[in-house]
């Protein structure tokens, strides 16, 4: 989480578990998902202020009877320092912190700091808060306020393609090919990725991006996307296209235990535009990408 050394000294965030409150481990990848991509839309640097209720994003990944939707709220906690890179690398650090630790069921709260200041609350719940204060995201949500269920893809496939939502002439294309990877080694790797992305999103041109999972010493996994030579692309279509990519091919898995490596590339009208990989180093430490990969 090399990320955390550009901020002040003494950003840290404090978890509380609820241990007794069941949440869908897809569900809370997908928030963390939905709300990095919402918060990318702003400047890393800019001050936030979410006074009130205020931000929540919800959760749409699975639609499964069992499990209910979560909501990832963010507010402020009484301070001006607060800014967009705060609440993303929190989302992040709760993601990795979730995996590393196996809580992988259990709802959270949690306080972020700057030395001894407290300057915000974050929680992930799977009650709604209330009243409802204008500010909720709810993601796939149509104006009668039902949720979308998305149609699921053919999950006996290992590959696909989806068009870009925010720009039709954009579209990401996969193929699941090579060695089995657990899902929260593959989340936690597209989610360090994502974050990487917003850090870099200052309205230049997309050149590459590199994420790393969570290592528990069994296993780890990296994600990279490369721009083609010649080729040029903004970070937002890239952002947007991670988060299609993420929804479209990884929650599509009918079985999320047995997902394996994958290469995807980024077209627009048809033409490649940038390649990336999602892959297991050959041995702890190298991350050099395989042979025929993006940045052949």
């Amino acid at each position: 989480m090399s990320l955390f050394r550009k901020l002040r000294p003494g950003f840290h965030v404090d978890y509380e578990w609820a241990e007794g409150m069941e949440v869908d481990p897809v569900e809370t990848y997908d928030a963390a998902v939905k709300a990095i991509t919402h918060l990318s839309r702003r400047v890393w640097y800019d001050r936030v202020q979410l006074t009130g209720l205020g931000l929540t994003v919800r959760s749409t990944a699975t639609q499964r009877v069992r499990w209910p939707p979560v909501y990832l709220r963010m507010r402020e906690w009484h301070s001006t320092n607060l800014q967009t890179r705060h609440l993303i690398l929190a989302i992040h650090q709760a993601v990795f912190t979730v995996a590393a630790e196996r809580k992988w069921g259990c709802a959270w709260r949690s306080k972020l700091w700057l030395g001894n200041e407290p300057i915000a609350l974050m929680s992930l719940l799977t009650v709604p808060p209330r009243p409802s204060s204008g500010n909720e995201f709810a993601f796939n949500t149509p104006s009668g306020g039902d949720l979308l269920v998305p149609p699921m893809p053919n999950l006996a496939s290992l590959s696909g393609e989806s068009i870009d939502p925010t720009d039709p002439r954009y579209k990401i294309r996969w193929k699941f090919d090579g060695l089995v990877v657990t899902s929260p080694s593959i989340y936690t790797a597209l989610i360090d990725a994502l974050t990487t992305l917003a850090s870099q999103n200052h309205g230049e041109s997309f050149r590459e991006v590199v994420g790393h999972s969570f290592n528990d010493g069994a296993e780890s996994v990296v994600v990279s996307i490369v721009r083609k030579s010649g080729q040029a692309v903004d970070h937002d279509i890239v952002i947007s296209a991670f988060q299609e990519l993420i929804s479209k091919a990884v929650y599509g898995r009918e079985d999320l235990e047995d997902m394996k490596e994958m290469d995807f590339q980024l077209l627009h009208d048809n033409v490649e535009v940038a390649l990336g990989v999602v892959f297991k180093p050959k041995r702890p430490g190298n991350t050099e990408l395989p042979a025929g990969s993006a940045s052949s």
